[in-house]
């Protein structure tokens, strides 16, 4: 488990690089693990980069803007079952 110390230094190294250095995931699980301290990185790291993978697998360079928005809405929500929480929207700790 990380230091609540640990996360933020590690937060302030990310957000001192360039832009198009900064890993956006692990910045976001940075700030999830603040919340989370028991958060395993590497789980959600892992479901980010199969879901990247489908996309790759579906999406292709002919494809208009609409069409790949359309094939992205269907893995995130049809294919991965993702939904925000209905009942609390601000509460990060249920989904619904």
């Amino acid at each position: 488990m990380a230091s609540t110390g640990q996360i933020d230094k590690g937060f302030s190294r990310m957000a001192s690089l360039p832009d198009d250095r900064i890993d956006l995931a692990r910045g976001a699980l940075l700030i999830a693990k603040a919340a989370y301290p028991d958060l395993i990185e590497s789980f959600y790291l892992g479901r980010l980069n199969c879901i990247a993978v489908s996309l790759i697998d579906k999406i292709t360079a002919k494809m208009d803007a609409v069409d790949i928005i359309t094939r992205i809405n269907h893995i995130l929500f049809d294919e991965e079952s993702l939904r925000g929480n209905r009942k609390n929207y601000y509460d990060p700790t249920t989904v619904s």
